[in-house]
């Protein structure tokens, strides 16, 4: 094997997927331009990888390492410093284990490499169900180096997207517009990279921001992009996603407003490569008591965990986040040292092993108490919170003395309808919204909302009710067709608890919609917000249908009224006005709240 130094050294991350690994591998053996070394870094994947690469390594035609760590959740960025650290060559290429190259992908990226700029190109985007069928022998074949017949079929039938990022003519016939970096089709000098100080290791969930992060901070010291688009061909092995993706993206856009205010892109980075001394606190807020907080949540992304975690980045705090799968059971932790650990509801008693050894403050984010009261006040007693912040007032007191009100909210990038919202839209999606309805509503599929559904259109109101069908900014749309956006507790009927639901808050977020809503008199509406300004309450089905028929018949009255409840929440219930309220607990007695729960562990022990 040849071993003068590499022109360039070829960086692939990688996490189990052990099929693809070898795709990509073999779309490397094929390269016209080969004075190139592999590093290959794995994010803490299974044996197999790992035992299948040891027996490839002699047999590669070019040189190749193998990195791993153990998998404490989504560690690539640190992984590819430490891989930027071992680079032979002066010169890097990005990629990621789930791409296939063209022949030609490694020669395009050499060819067009500059001093003080970086190279991005873009990927063909294959379905699972087709990336499945996809072999090693196909590469080999010259399925991937250009347009075939083969990949125009599977555009036909729905199973590839943006074929036309393979086609070269493009890159000539049309200027490039600005696109977002991706990092699996991006190269750029060592010494550059460095010059930012790397990749930031505070991104600890997928596909969210942390390669855009990079690109930020490279345009910012005056390193720009230059394109390969059209030019470096690759394709990509559609898998399975994992949703936590979003709270990578909602630290990418809390990190932005502050690299775009900062007189050096370097400072902002967490990363250590040239500066083992750095301070993640100070580069990112200049505050040396940045609050430290592990937050737990479910995984799942259109749940409250995922706002909280979001609100916590928004006010600068340094987020440990956890999202877990909740259908499995926990293995041991060893919790590092934070100012408070916080469980966000995950619609089920979790049990984690060790928490209740934890020595400092903990949290616990009460949400559907109302409906399994007993349970709850378990799990409370169970783990000795030292905050405990109930979404529903009338059971603050059954949950013990350090339980708090705190109830839900609206999250301001996501409930708030915008006009750009539509931008992407389809002709048949921008005939459909076009579409306007008196009564909105998007929720759970209870037999009353449907009733309610029957009423309003027995009455000659047209309606829009989804149930369980439209989350996140999808409701936010669909609400905001309606003049009406429509409300009704779980506990309308009685067979559920009594609750002040978060569709009250994001309906009222929406500005568009009008939230007609039914109230109880010991749920702290008439202190949160007042009827017929912010919002319009019924208690029974007559008066329901009537005030709807009212304002939809009167859209500038209700119009009004949403937009004075839409200010409201902005101005004092968003998710990030929740989270302070919480690290404005830490701020009361946090230390004696941890001196407290030693003694009680010592106690337990004794």
């Amino acid at each position: 094997m040849d071993t003068k130094k590499p022109e360039i050294s070829i960086l692939i991350g990688t996490y189990n997927y052990l099929n693809s690994l070898k795709i990509c591998l073999t779309s490397l053996e094929r390269q016209t331009f080969t004075n190139f070394e592999v590093i290959i870094c794995d994010d803490g994947s299974k044996d197999d990888v790992g035992h299948w690469l040891k027996s490839y390594i002699p047999t590669a035609p070019f040189p190749l390492r193998h990195m791993w760590q153990e998998d404490k959740g989504f560690r690539k960025c640190r992984l590819l410093n430490q891989g930027v650290q071992e680079a032979k060559a002066d010169y890097i290429l990005f990629l990621d284990a789930d791409c296939i190259q063209a022949k030609d992908f490694i020669e395009v990226h050499y060819n067009h490499k500059e001093k003080g700029r970086y190279l991005g190109g873009r990927r063909v985007m294959i379905a699972r169900k087709t990336a499945e069928t996809i072999t090693p022998e196909m590469v080999n074949k010259g399925y991937f180096d250009k347009i075939t017949l083969w990949s125009i079929v599977k555009t036909i039938q729905g199973q590839t997207r943006y074929l036309e990022d393979a086609l070269p003519i493009i890159h000539s016939l049309r200027p490039v517009h600005p696109f977002n970096l991706l990092g699996c089709n991006f190269s750029l000098h060592k010494e550059d990279l460095l010059a930012v100080n790397g990749f930031d290791e505070e991104y600890e969930s997928r596909g969210g921001g942390e390669d855009t992060d990079v690109a930020v901070r490279l345009e910012l010291v005056g390193i720009k992009m230059k394109s390969v688009r059209y030019l470096a061909k690759q394709f990509h092995l559609g898998h399975e996603t994992d949703e936590s993706k979003d709270v990578s993206y909602y630290l990418f856009k809390s990190k932005l407003k502050k690299m775009i205010s900062s007189s050096t892109a370097k400072d902002i980075s967490s990363s250590l490569l040239p500066r083992q001394n750095s301070s993640k606190t100070k580069a990112l807020t200049g505050d040396k008591k940045r609050k430290k907080i592990i937050l737990i949540r479910n995984k799942v992304v259109h749940n409250p965990g995922i706002y909280f975690a979001k609100g916590m980045l928004d006010l600068g705090v340094d987020l440990v986040d956890i999202p877990i799968d909740i259908t499995q059971p926990q293995p041991h932790r060893e919790f590092e040292k934070a100012d408070l650990l916080l469980l966000v509801d995950f619609g089920k008693p979790i049990e984690f092993p060790g928490l209740e050894n934890y020595r400092y403050p903990t949290g616990y984010v009460s949400i559907d108490s109302c409906h399994r009261l007993e349970i709850h006040k378990q799990y409370c007693e169970k783990y000795n919170f030292d905050f405990i912040g109930v979404a529903q007032k009338h059971v603050v007191a059954d949950l013990g003395k350090n339980a708090v009100w705190l109830p839900l909210a609206a999250d301001e990038d996501i409930h708030v309808f915008r006009p750009e919202m539509q931008a992407k839209d389809t002709l048949w999606q921008r005939i459909r919204y076009a579409n306007h309805m008196d009564v909105s509503m998007c929720g759970a599929p209870y037999p009353h909302r449907k009733n309610f559904k029957k009423l309003f259109s027995d009455a000659g109101l047209s309606t829009n009710f989804h149930f369980r069908k439209k989350f996140g900014a999808l409701t936010t749309r669909e609400l905001a067709r309606g003049t009406i956006g429509f409300n009704v507790g779980a506990g309308y009927t009685g067979d559920h608890g009594k609750d002040l639901n978060m569709r009250v808050f994001e309906t009222m977020a929406n500005g568009q919609a009008m939230l007609l809503t039914n109230t109880y008199p010991d749920l702290g509406y008439d202190e949160l917000f007042e009827d017929g300004v912010h919002y319009i309450g019924f208690t029974n089905e007559k008066e329901a249908v009537e005030k709807a028929v009212y304002f939809s018949r009167n859209p500038e009255a209700a119009h009004n009224i949403a937009r004075n409840g839409q200010n409201l929440i902005l101005d004092k219930h968003t998710y990030r006005h929740r989270c302070q309220t919480i690290l404005n607990s830490l701020d009361l007695d946090s230390a004696v709240a941890a001196a407290q729960r030693q003694l009680l562990n010592i106690a337990k022990k004794q």
